[in-house]
């Protein structure tokens, strides 16, 4: 199985981050790959730097589309989450 993990970066790199994000979530999305798990580490952060909740209204993309990531704040919180994602 396959997954991502996004944490807070540098300002250079930010960018580069961004855009991976929004390439996976892309994929997933349009069902080009496997359900895929995405983590962003820091809901504060994420949810300052992307307001996805505004993309819904604004019809850029569908409120479903919110299930194909999670927001994690620890370290536990991201490993419970990746255990129940694991085939095992």
């Amino acid at each position: 199985m396959m997954g991502s993990s996004l944490c807070q970066t540098i300002f250079g790199k930010r960018s580069q981050n961004s855009f991976a994000l929004f390439e996976m979530l892309t994929l997933v999305q349009t069902r080009k790959v496997k359900p895929t798990p995405v983590l962003l580490y820091g809901s504060d952060y994420w949810k300052r730097l992307i307001d996805f909740e505004w993309m819904v209204t604004s019809g850029t993309i569908s409120k479903e589309d919110l299930a194909c990531f999670k927001y994690v704040d620890s370290p536990a919180e991201a490993w419970t989450e990746i255990q129940t994602l694991l085939p095992c």
